[in-house]
């Protein structure tokens, strides 16, 4: 119980550490801790505003898949979680979680279900994605009016939650809740569209 009550409060003092150091700096950074007994592995920053490596302490744990480690990452410029984001979930079996906070009050959260579909499913879904986007009227028209571009990590999310290889859920900003409610009956033609090209191979 200990364990458990002090993997909680980490999930909270590790939000609260990257958003304070990303607002400060406006780089990004990254809080990484032992899920099961709360131990925290590292805290780290590259000095960078767009990116943050997954530390070489982390790195190591990461291919353990008896592991369950929770990473956490600020993003200053508020987006979803990206491809690379999904990609380290995908690539390292003893990550259990990783989490994004913009800087605007969204969280972005995936963990994984079905590990070993996840880079594949990754790539179809993200190549059906941006095809299904480049080719629809009201997805062109967003993409010029620079609204749907914030939105992509949330619909890629959406997109694997859907195909059952992550579970995501995400508390958007005012600003992107709004526009998500506003076209999400065109969404969630994208992202079933999207689900249904690309059809899971079981293992």
């Amino acid at each position: 119980m200990a364990g458990k009550n002090l993997a909680f409060r980490r999930w909270h003092e590790a939000k609260k550490w990257v958003l304070h150091q990303g607002m400060r700096t406006n780089f990004e950074y990254i809080f990484a801790y032992d899920a099961v007994t709360g131990v925290v592995i590292a805290r780290e920053t590259n000095e960078l505003p767009g990116m943050v490596a997954i530390p070489s302490a982390v790195k190591e744990m990461a291919k353990d898949r008896s592991r369950k480690i929770g990473i956490h990452h600020n993003h200053p410029n508020s987006s979803g979680l990206t491809g690379a984001d999904f990609l380290i979930l995908a690539s390292n079996p003893g990550i259990g979680a990783i989490i994004a906070h913009g800087h605007d009050g969204s969280d972005y959260i995936a963990s994984a279900v079905e590990r070993g579909n996840i880079a594949e499913q990754l790539h179809c879904v993200l190549d059906a994605l941006y095809r299904i986007v480049r080719n629809d009227s009201t997805a062109i028209l967003l993409q010029n009016r620079g609204v749907l571009t914030p939105l992509m990590g949330h619909l890629l999310g959406l997109a694997l939650c859907a195909s059952g290889v992550i579970a995501y859920k995400a508390k958007l900003s005012v600003k992107a809740e709004v526009l998500y409610q506003l076209f999400q009956p065109d969404i969630d033609t994208w992202v079933n569209a999207a689900v249904l090209s690309c059809p899971i191979v079981r293992r």
